[in-house]
């Protein structure tokens, strides 16, 4: 489990790019009305959670595992707004 604070920092300092991708490809199937930053900031909870609970001896990779965390979470996010 990655528990080392720098560990962490660096798995969501590698993903911020992911974050940005998957908010925008989900912004783009919204109404014009729903913002972009919200949905990345649903994201950026996503990523902290996956870089907090990664465990990379599951033979995983990060990207893999973030992407499930941070897509799940934007579409948490979607719902909890309506």
């Amino acid at each position: 489990m990655a528990a080392d604070p720098q560990k962490v920092a660096q798995l969501i300092n590698g993903c911020q790019g992911l974050v940005r991708t998957i908010a925008w490809r989900v912004h783009q199937r919204l109404p014009k009305t729903v913002d972009l930053d919200d949905l990345i900031g649903y994201g950026q909870v996503g990523l902290a959670e996956a870089a907090r609970d990664f465990d990379e001896t599951k033979g995983s990779q990060f990207v893999t595992y973030a992407w499930y965390r941070v897509r799940g979470a934007i579409l948490d996010g979607l719902s909890r707004m309506t």
